[in-house]
């Protein structure tokens, strides 16, 4: 039996298992940073935050389990505040061509990126990292929105391939 879960309750079950984490003894709380911090890219910025508020009140409060386990929360923390960190960037990618393209397109068909991502059989999360350069865009996903604007995909990958190098140019200027 395979159970769905929407974007928001994939959240939710992360933070209720990082909280069930908090002050234990046991092997679990690791278990559980580890199989969060291979998805973070599906956690919404909204549940990101809260994972970072559970984490400061953590620290504040001193819950940390053994001594032991300190390290292991404290790096947590600053994973989590690396992610944020890395949105907050990411963010600039947003006044690119490609992002606008989308964002035309989408308001010429009517659509949201939400819709666009249903239409498409994306998930929103994952469209919103490849409109943000978070993520390379898959072939089957680029081909999907050509197909949902009806557009050639010639047309999008060149205004696509632009903004990568637009993307990659500003970077190395920042290093």
């Amino acid at each position: 039996m395979k159970i769905e879960i929407s974007e928001n309750d994939f959240g939710t079950l992360c933070i209720c298992a990082i909280r069930y984490c908090h002050g234990r003894k046991t092997y679990m709380p690791s278990l559980v940073q580890e199989i969060v911090e291979n998805h973070l890219y599906e956690i919404t910025d909204k549940d990101l935050a809260v994972m970072i508020d559970d984490c400061d009140f953590q620290r504040r409060m001193e819950l940390y389990g053994d001594e032991c386990d300190k390290a292991d929360w404290l790096k947590w923390e600053r994973r989590l505040l690396d992610e944020k960190k890395k949105r907050a960037e990411s963010e600039e990618w947003r006044n690119t061509e490609f992002y606008h393209a989308i964002d035309k397109l989408c308001a010429e068909k009517g659509i949201t990126h939400k819709r666009l991502a249903e239409i498409a059989g994306i998930k929103e999360v994952t469209l919103s990292r490849y409109l943000t350069g978070q993520n390379k865009i898959a072939l089957s996903a680029f081909m999907g929105i050509c197909e949902v604007f009806g557009v050639k995909a010639e047309y999008l990958y060149n205004i696509y391939l632009f903004s990568n190098m637009e993307h990659e140019t500003h970077k190395e200027s920042e290093e």
